[in-house]
């Protein structure tokens, strides 16, 4: 199928999803912060990176532009999962290629993931 990075500071609901993910036949891994999502990509070279917005350290769109120029060579799918309520306040989605509100549909998302693979 294809590897997926899911990044959020929430703990239960990243490692959830992986858990959600791994059992649909994805490779994952998890982080819950930018910073460390972009150094974990390195080794783990994700072909879709699923990004909490709001996070410390750093946020999701810091951590989507950092990974685009340290996997220039790869085909990334960046994909934001976020509880903000409105596109508006999130400013600039263009770091994404997917915008997903939370509480995510996980039947959405699974279709969503199998279309991009």
């Amino acid at each position: 199928m294809g590897k997926v990075l899911v990044v959020d500071d929430w703990r239960d609901g990243a490692e959830s999803l992986a858990m959600l993910l791994n059992s649909a036949g994805y490779e994952t891994a998890t982080a819950y912060n930018g910073a460390q999502a972009v150094e974990l990509a390195k080794s783990f070279q994700p072909d879709t990176v699923i990004l909490d917005i709001n996070m410390p350290v750093m946020d999701g769109h810091q951590a989507a532009r950092e990974l685009r120029q340290t996997l220039p060579d790869r085909h990334l799918i960046l994909v934001a999962l976020t509880a903000l309520d409105q596109r508006t306040r999130l400013g600039s989605v263009s770091d994404f290629d997917l915008y997903l509100q939370k509480p995510c549909d996980t039947a959405l998302l699974l279709s969503l993931m199998s279309h991009l693979h």
